[in-house]
């Protein structure tokens, strides 16, 4: 039986994790061990507060507005905090969103699972529902509440009925106008009541004596700012291919993966390069290319979305015989760049020559603030100019790119090229990482900003290797 308890188990028509999950004590009938707060670290009383529920020693899982404040802006994981039942406290490693296109106006999609900088094996997670919506006939659950009352937050309790889904989605046509996926309302609503910010906590049953998690609670109303009639959230049985997949790769994500397999068939270092080895040109012998890009695999090179418009050509090392034309490549652009400002992937139909000379990783410790020293380029036919700069990583930001101290003169009149990656080396390993692109080039020696590849992973590693 050891090795059936290393494994994912089905059993009693939920999922149960390495450890015994979803069970309490039984005089305890208030408490629930995997709930997690989730909130910021500059956070006062009257602040809002998210909930979570534990699923794994390394993950949490909560609503996706969770990551975002209450304007809509993506809140710094670095500046969120995740408080146990126990008072333990963590950190955010990674998120991992199902899509690549979450709309934070909307409550479609509305998950996401966090990755824990250390994790918890000393508090019991919740059991997962089985993907199969027949497994429970469900009445009632439980859904914790983050009340504050008396200049204190507290974590209230509450037993809600499942309301009939044609009541649910009459609510929601009365409150947003629409109709969302999935979704699981609970309690009496009112149209006289307020609106109230509860959200991320998981919404559970009872069955067998085991505790499952169904749902990631959305909002609430009541006819009062604390008090609590009418709950939504969303239903996570539909989610359960991806939750699972993602808990039996959480060690790496999948482009981590590709790099370590690419470094590890890298029998000879490749060349010291202090400029981008790939540039696009709109003409098979044009010397001043339009754009640059960098080589993340075999077939995709990651460059600015703005470069489709110019790029006829790709050439490696300004080979201009071995130039590929726009007929062997294609563009790729996230679906949420509608104005062509963020990056774009080219997908071309033969592998480069002298591919590991120009491979580059792309950066996925997402969670540590960094500044490093690159260089890029500047070029003008036959003239190269290196243009040493300080990059400053700060999670969930712009990259800042800082000129100050050292800047030259000739940066004021040559504009670099977009799509210039950030490059930086890693001490013990023989591939560089990508951690930035360039999509709007700085003219003279001010502080400008670069596009943040973390923004992107999701998207790239479906793109380029999932597909």
């Amino acid at each position: 039986m050891d090795w059936l308890r290393q494994t994912v188990l089905i059993c009693l028509g939920c999922i149960l994790s390495v450890r015994s999950c979803g069970q309490l004590p039984a005089n305890v009938t208030k408490w629930t061990p995997w709930h997690v707060k989730m909130y910021e670290k500059d956070f006062h009383i009257g602040d809002p507060a998210c909930g979570a529920t534990l699923i794994s020693a390394n993950f949490i899982i909560t609503a996706a507005h969770c990551l975002y404040d209450l304007g809509g802006s993506r809140i710094d994981p670095s500046f969120l905090r995740l408080k146990f039942s126990d008072g333990t406290e963590r950190r955010i490693r990674d998120v991992r969103f199902p899509t690549t296109t979450f709309e934070v106006n909307s409550f479609d999609d509305d998950i996401v699972m966090i990755e824990l900088n250390i994790p918890v094996d000393h508090l019991k997670p919740i059991c997962l529902v089985k993907n199969d919506e027949n497994s429970f006939i469900i009445k009632k659950f439980r859904v914790p509440i983050i009340t504050e009352r008396y200049k204190q937050q507290n974590l209230e309790i509450l037993d809600m009925h499942q309301m009939d889904v044609t009541k649910c989605n009459q609510n929601n046509a009365l409150i947003y106008r629409r109709n969302f996926e999935n979704q699981i309302c609970m309690g009496n609503f009112s149209k006289f009541h307020k609106y109230q910010p509860n959200r991320g906590s998981g919404v559970t049953i009872e069955s067998q004596r085991l505790w499952t998690l169904e749902g990631i609670l959305l909002y609430t109303t009541g006819p009062t700012k604390v008090h609590v009639d009418y709950a939504a959230a969303l239903q996570i049985s539909p989610y359960m291919n991806w939750i699972l997949d993602t808990l039996n790769h959480s060690h790496w994500r999948l482009s981590e993966k590709r790099c370590q397999e690419y470094m590890a068939n890298m029998t000879h270092p490749p060349y010291n390069r202090v400029h981008p080895t790939v540039t696009l040109t709109s003409a098979l012998y044009f010397r001043i290319p339009s754009c640059h890009a960098t080589l993340i695999s075999d077939r995709f090179l990651l460059t600015a979305a703005a470069c489709a418009t110019s790029t006829n050509y790709i050439a490696f090392d300004k080979v201009f015989l071995s130039r590929i034309p726009r007929d062997r490549f294609k563009f790729h652009f996230h679906p949420n760049d509608v104005d062509r400002n963020g990056i774009a992937l080219i997908e071309m139909d033969l592998k480069p020559q002298n591919l590991k000379a120009h491979l580059k990783c792309l950066w996925t410790d997402i969670s540590t603030a960094m500044n490093f020293q690159t260089n890029l380029v500047t070029l003008r036919s036959e003239v190269v100019g290196v243009v040493p700069l300080t990059v400053q990583y700060r999670p969930g930001r712009p990259v800042e790119l800082n000129f100050t101290g050292w800047c030259e003169p000739f940066i004021v009149y040559e504009q670099l090229e977009p799509g210039v990656g950030l490059i930086k080396r890693v001490h013990g390993e023989n591939l560089s990482r990508i951690v930035g692109i360039i999509t709007t080039p700085p003219r003279g020696c001010k502080l400008s900003y670069a596009v943040d590849i973390a923004d992107y992973l999701d998207w790239i590693e479906t793109t380029v290797w999932k597909s």
